[in-house]
């Protein structure tokens, strides 16, 4: 029983393990877009390990971190783990 419940505790493990290698990819080629352009296979590889909602939900959270991210740069705000480490 004990090991049955080990194999199935890594297994889940291993499907949460390949979607958040997935979700990485797929960030990744989102964000550098003007160098990547997104390719198909990177589209194929994320739509084989996420549905349509969730992969628009994933890619409208990586958007909206981009454009946060990018805010924060030209507005010159640094990160508060920055600012708590000059305090100290």
């Amino acid at each position: 029983m004990a090991a049955e419940a080990a194999s199935a505790d890594f297994g889940r493990a291993r499907v949460r393990v390949t979607r958040e290698r997935s979700a990485l990819a797929w960030a990744e080629t989102v964000t550098r877009v003007a160098d990547t352009a997104v390719p198909d296979a990177d589209f194929q590889a994320a739509s084989a390990v996420f549905s349509e909602k969730e992969l628009a939900d994933l890619t409208i959270a990586i958007g909206l971190m981009n454009a946060f991210n990018r805010l924060a740069i030209g507005f010159r705000v640094p990160p508060k783990a920055a600012l708590s480490k000059q305090q100290d």
